[in-house]
C-alpha cells in the first residue's frame, strides 16, 4: 500500500512539473554577410525560416552566427519572402570592444592558421573606420572609386552602385556542405549569364558560378571585392522538388513558391524533356537595398573599384561572410 502511495505521488509531481524543454537543435544553415558597423547581416529569407508543416513558413526562434573572428547570435530585423530576403542584427554584449578596421584586415588574411571562433561580440566593429591613410573609409552613396587596400581594410560588405553587366566575373561564396565536406568557407567563380531571373524576373539575375545547399543568402562579389548580388537558388533544385516525372507535393510546390518560382511553370518546362545546365539565380544588389532604406538599416555604396585577384578578393571579404545556423525546438 505504501509503494502504490508513493508511486501515485511521484506520478502527480511529474504531471505538475509539465514536459521539459527540449533544446533547441539545428535544423539547416546557409550564408550571410555583415553590410555595416551597427553588426546588421543580409541572408535570404529561407535561410533563417523553418517549416513546421507544408503549408507553414515560421522565423527560427534561434539564429546562430559562426564566422572567422565571431561565435554568437542575431536577432531578426526584418523578413520579405516575396524577395526572399532578411535582414538580422548581431547581438553584441554591453562592453564589448570592437576591433580597428587594420586589426580586422590582419584576421582576415591569418588564413593559414586555423584558431578557433573568437567569444563575446564582433571583433571587426569600430565607430570609426579608416584606411591606412587615417581618413573615413568611403560611407554609404559617396561617389570615390575606392583602392584595393581599402577594401581589405572594411570589416563589413560594401555594395556596388554600378549595374550588373552579362559577361563580368563575379564570385559567390558561402558555406556549402559545411557538415559533410569541410567548415571553412569557399569560393566559386562565374559571370553574369544574364541580368534578369526566371521568367524575367527584374529583381534577380542569371549567375554561372555553381550553388549549393548552403550558400544560400551569400553575397556574390565582383572582382574588385564589391556585392553585386545574394545569392538565393539554383534552377536544379527546382527540377529535384519536381522530379523529372514532374509531379510534386503540395509542401514541395509551397516551398516553390516561398522562392517565388511558379510550380506550374516549372511543370510545364519538364514537360520538354529538356534539363537546364548550370542555371543559377541571384538577388540583385539593387532589390536588396530597397528592402534595407523600407527597414531603414544603414548600409554601404561605392563604384566598381580596380579589379584584384580572386585570391585577394577572398582574403579581404571573408572575415564579414558568415554561416548562419537555424535552430528550432524538436518534439
Amino acid at each position: 500500500m505504501r509503494k502504490e502511495i508513493l508511486t501515485i505521488v511521484a506520478t502527480t509531481l511529474a504531471a505538475a512539473a509539465g514536459p521539459a524543454m527540449a533544446e533547441p537543435q539545428p535544423y539547416s544553415s546557409g550564408t550571410g554577410f555583415v553590410i555595416n558597423e551597427h553588426g546588421h547581416l543580409v541572408t535570404n529569407n529561407h535561410v533563417v525560416t523553418f517549416e513546421p508543416d507544408e503549408r507553414r513558413s515560421l522565423p527560427c526562434p534561434k539564429v546562430e552566427v559562426v564566422s572567422q573572428v565571431y561565435k554568437g547570435f542575431a536577432a531578426i530585423v526584418g523578413r520579405e519572402p516575396g524577395a526572399d530576403l532578411a535582414v538580422l542584427k548581431l547581438e553584441l554584449p554591453g562592453g564589448a570592444v570592437a576591433a580597428t578596421a587594420g586589426q580586422a584586415r590582419q584576421t582576415a588574411q591569418k588564413t593559414a592558421q586555423k584558431s578557433p571562433a573568437k567569444q563575446g561580440g564582433w571583433r571587426n566593429l569600430s565607430k570609426e573606420l579608416s584606411d591606412n591613410s587615417g581618413r573615413p573609409a568611403a560611407r554609404a552613396q559617396e561617389n570615390k572609386r575606392p583602392a584595393a587596400a581599402a577594401v581589405a581594410n572594411r570589416p563589413y560588405a560594401v555594395f556596388t552602385s554600378d549595374t550588373p553587366r552579362i559577361g563580368q566575373s563575379v564570385i559567390a561564396m558561402g558555406y556549402p556542405f559545411s557538415t559533410r565536406l569541410s567548415d571553412q568557407i569557399k569560393a566559386v567563380t562565374g559571370v553574369v549569364a544574364s541580368t534578369a531571373g526566371l521568367r524575367n524576373d527584374v529583381r534577380m539575375l542569371q549567375i554561372s558560378a555553381p550553388i549549393n545547399s548552403g550558400n544560400s543568402g551569400g553575397p556574390v562579389y565582383d572582382q574588385s571585392g564589391q556585392v553585386a548580388t545574394v545569392t538565393v537558388s539554383t534552377f536544379n533544385k527546382s527540377i529535384r522538388l519536381f522530379g523529372v516525372s514532374g509531379a510534386a507535393t503540395a509542401a514541395d510546390a509551397e516551398r516553390l513558391r516561398r522562392m517565388g518560382i511558379d510550380p506550374s511553370w516549372v511543370r510545364s518546362y519538364l514537360s520538354s524533356g529538356e534539363v537546364p545546365q548550370n542555371v543559377n539565380f541571384a538577388i540583385k544588389g539593387q532589390t536588396a537595398m530597397q528592402f534595407l532604406d523600407l527597414l531603414q538599416v544603414p548600409y554601404h555604396t561605392a563604384p566598381r573599384g580596380a579589379d584584384v585577384r580572386t585570391e585577394d578578393v577572398v582574403d579581404a571579404t571573408r572575415a564579414y561572410t558568415v554561416k548562419l545556423i537555424c535552430y528550432v525546438e524538436r518534439g
